[in-house]
């Protein structure tokens, strides 16, 4: 199947569900940067998140996103919106390629996962920082991912 057949028959409703979850992905972040984790509207913000995640999963099962260098792909589809665009080439520059959400993942993952977004994407230049080695250090059962190779001197 090519990624043109793929796209025609992806499932309208499960990306449309998918750009839901990234959309309040991408916005959780934000807030997780500019608030305090205890913060009732990060609370508001994750809860929202939480209910997109289970409507999603429950209808469709594992979410699994392709991290594109302006845009997502879920089933070959291409997602992108508002504030989208920053989020995947954020996402892409520090190295992921496909971020995947299993149904499994718990509430307490998902706040490390943002927490984890927080502060690996806040520009650091230390290698030791960087999102995939924060991720890989988390070892968040119910989050996998997929990243390129790091320059190797």
């Amino acid at each position: 199947m090519t990624e043109t057949q793929a796209k025609t028959d992806a499932d309208p409703k499960a990306v449309e569900a998918a750009k839901d979850v990234a959309v309040q992905l991408d916005k959780a972040i934000r807030v997780f940067r500019m608030y305090d984790s205890g913060n009732d509207l990060v609370t508001k913000f994750l809860d929202e998140l939480d209910i997109r995640m289970r409507r999603f999963m429950d209808a469709y099962g594992d979410l699994s996103l392709r991290v594109r260098p302006t845009s997502f792909e879920y089933a070959g589809a291409t997602i992108a919106g508002t504030g989208l665009d920053e989020f995947a080439l954020a996402l892409f520059r520090q190295g992921l390629t496909r971020l995947s959400l299993a149904t499994t993942i718990q509430r307490d993952e998902v706040r490390r996962f943002l927490e984890l977004l927080s502060a690996g994407l806040t520009g650091s230049d230390s290698d030791e920082d960087d999102l995939v080695t924060l991720l890989w250090r988390a070892d968040l059962a119910g989050l996998s991912y997929s990243s390129v190779l790091g320059y190797q001197e």
